[in-house]
């Protein structure tokens, strides 16, 4: 297959010693490229209109859409798509949209409103800025092995939060409900058992996660709170607590009295500032997953 000497990647990114292949979706750039052994998509772009299109990115604020530049982003979208329906001379509902790489998922969701077949990339779940009532507020706990990752604490940090809150809100997230109604026996409301979810739609409604975990090897949870902006409270039990850093929460011993839990949720529910973006790439879990094996191969020695 013929492709530019100047496009960016010349192999497929995923390492398959394979060639590549045109596809049939066209960017201006050029036709997307197919890995033959595996799949995967390469652009056509060459390594200077990479490092350019990246600049739009570099913002420590973050690049999410906001609901004020949502009829801006849908008007710059909807332009895009009617040039692409005249130029295929096709309804919107006879033209199948591959949308790869998009950050916010406007231009995709945009698509699929004015009937376009579309698929592609859309962004995780985010917590929108907002300032949590100081008579109520939303905690969550997530985890099906409910007893190992302390719900009983957790429950019990809620209860206690409750008389200075009286509209504060416990939401479980994992276990079945029937297994966990009686640590609830003495509330009058103000806890949702959710049981276990396959999506991740809740975790806009909520203004904090509490994982009190008694053991935990890492706490993927605590990773998918902080990258939807959400403060954490956890325990040093947690592998996850390394990344809990400034400002996305705080990490307490597991021994800590119940004063301390209490103060700490509090603090985080009471902050105005939000949460910085949180993003733990597969190249950072490969480094620490090497050093690893070889601590191990070393010990095994």
């Amino acid at each position: 297959m013929n492709h530019s000497e100047n496009c960016y990647l010349q192999t497929c990114p995923v390492g398959c010693n394979a060639p590549l292949e045109s596809t049939e979706y066209v960017l201006p750039e050029g036709a997307l490229l197919r890995c033959t052994a595996c799949g995967q998509m390469i652009s056509q772009c060459t390594e200077a209109h990479y490092w350019e299109s990246m600049q739009e990115f570099n913002d420590p604020q973050g690049t999410l859409p906001n609901l004020k530049s949502e009829a801006r982003r849908f008007r710059r979208s909807k332009k895009f798509l009617d040039h692409i329906a005249v130029l295929l001379k096709q309804p919107p509902s006879q033209i199948r949209l591959l949308d790869v790489g998009c950050s916010s998922g406007a231009f995709l969701n945009t698509a699929v409103r004015l009937g376009f077949d579309a698929e592609g990339v859309v962004p995780g779940v985010m917590r929108a800025a907002r300032t949590v009532p100081q008579d109520g507020g939303i905690i969550g706990f997530v985890g099906r092995e409910w007893q190992r990752k302390g719900l009983p604490l957790a429950v019990e940090v809620a209860a206690a939060l409750r008389k200075q809150r009286p509209k504060l809100e416990l939401w479980v997230v994992g276990p079945e409900p029937r297994e966990v109604e009686h640590l609830f026996r003495d509330w009058q409301g103000g806890y949702k058992l959710l049981g276990w979810r396959s999506d991740d739609r809740y975790l806009s409604e909520l203004d904090l996660l509490l994982h009190p975990a008694k053991a935990e090897p890492y706490g993927m949870v605590v990773s998918e709170a902080m990258a939807a902006r959400i403060p954490v409270v956890v325990s040093d039990a947690c592998g996850a607590m390394a990344q809990v850093t400034t400002g996305r929460g705080r990490v307490l011993g597991l021994g800590a009295p119940l004063q301390e839990w209490l103060e700490a949720v509090e603090g985080e529910l009471m902050r105005s500032e939000p949460v910085p973006g949180f993003i733990r790439g597969w190249d950072a879990v490969a480094n620490e997953y090497e050093a690893i094996y070889a601590n191990l191969k070393r010990e095994k020695k």
